[in-house]
């Protein structure tokens, strides 16, 4: 039996106790990848576990009842404090974990407590960002917020110019018209169908007084976008049609300026543009970082591809300044939210097999025929089709 004399003098919070065992865990955060019908594997490093200290302490003291109490408190309080470990020294930012208090009735005073540690922002331990997709959401809130701000002030109509009312008109209907055509590509539900129609049918009826009044217009593109929520059943259907509506008015013919009423016109049409792209990646980052990535080729393609988007729009100048910043904080937030999905997703990976139907095929690694479908796409060939030589397959 250990000797009181032989234990370490430790504390919490400077609470005392005398440490009896103190295991110590940590080292690094690893996914092993495990290949089908291979002996191989690989495995990817994704950083630090911060140590964990855990101890089984004994209060011997003869005011027993006082410190356990103190310590009981501190334990409980929530707060982060200092740990005096008995072989770490001091360690500061610790918060305390679970506890577990034996008390024998027949030896009071000679209570054992066993107590879990865990370090705090401490130097050298990762913290989370926190990009999770609602921080993605919020982001992309607050940034059409500003855009319709940047319609608001920097839109304007001058109905004496001879033909810029009829344009701006015009304008306006073609972001509907988008709208509209990028939800043929994938078929939305019914029921909010109903709705999104019912939003446009509004906006459209409503088109000549909105760009009259910039606050409107720009709240009123708004709630176009808006009216894209729900729309389709998962988020990559949302992800291919919004992202239709990226190229508005590309094709836009470009007016010689060389009036006032000219250059009106230009810039009403250059900031409309550059409001409904940028609205379009917005609600884009949105929909990627809640899709179910089937491999990690799929999401280097959309993160390509959202990449490219940002670049269009990022140099802007007709944009405000706090608007291209909220872009700036919106891809971080995405990139970063991405970045934790693809250490979840599947890899690809090439195997070589004899002649066989590629629904066996699929059934031997898998257990069950569900990704016929994805690993016919990955090789471009029927769903029935007979397989042979080298095919694409998932990791497990």
């Amino acid at each position: 039996m250990t000797d009181v004399i032989q234990l370490k003098e430790s504390s919490y919070k400077n609470i005392p106790f005398l440490a009896k065992v103190m295991p110590t865990s940590g080292g690094r955060r690893v996914n092993v990848i495990r290949y089908p019908r291979s002996d191989k594997q690989s495995v990817e490093d994704q950083g630090l576990i911060p140590r964990q200290f855990s101890i089984t302490a004994v209060i011997p003291h003869d005011n027993y009842i006082d410190v356990r109490d103190s310590l009981l408190r501190v334990l409980e309080d929530g707060e982060i404090g200092s740990l005096i470990h008995p072989t770490f020294g001091e360690i500061e930012k610790v918060r305390s974990g679970r506890y577990s208090l034996n008390e024998r009735i027949t030896e009071l005073g000679k209570a054992e407590l066993i107590m879990e540690f865990f370090i705090d922002d401490a130097v050298g331990v990762p913290i989370s960002s926190g990009s999770f997709a609602s921080q993605v959401q919020i982001a992309s809130g607050a940034l059409n917020s500003l855009l319709a701000q940047d319609i608001a002030g920097g839109y304007k109509v001058t109905n004496s110019f001879t033909g810029n009312f009829s344009n701006a008109s015009n304008d306006a209907l073609n972001i509907s018209s988008a709208l509209t055509s990028a939800t043929a590509k994938i078929n939305p539900l019914t029921d909010n169908l109903n709705n999104f129609n019912a939003i446009i049918s509004g906006y459209e009826s409503n088109v000549n007084n909105l760009i009259q009044i910039p606050e409107s217009f720009g709240s009123g593109i708004g709630d176009l976008f808006l009216s894209f929520d729900n729309l389709y059943e998962t988020a990559s259907e949302t992800l291919i049609a919004i992202a239709g509506v990226f190229g508005f008015g590309d094709n836009d013919e470009s007016f010689k300026q060389d009036t006032a009423g000219r250059i009106e016109r230009q810039t009403n049409q250059d900031l409309v543009r550059a409001n409904v792209k940028t609205q379009s990646l917005s609600y884009a980052y949105v929909a990627a970082v809640q899709i179910e990535f089937e491999s990690e080729e799929a999401l280097a393609l959309v993160n390509s591809q959202l990449e490219e988007q940002y670049t269009d729009v990022r140099n802007n100048e007709l944009l405000s300044n706090e608007s291209l910043l909220n872009l700036d904080d919106l891809r971080i937030q995405a990139n970063s939210a991405l970045s934790q999905i693809l250490l979840n997703t599947r890899k690809i990976i090439t195997i070589n097999t004899r002649m066989i139907p590629l629904s066996i095929l699929v059934f031997d690694y898998y257990g069950s025929t569900e990704l016929v479908g994805v690993i016919s796409e990955l090789n471009s060939i029927q769903q029935n089709a007979f397989v042979e030589g080298d095919v694409r397959i998932l990791t497990e």
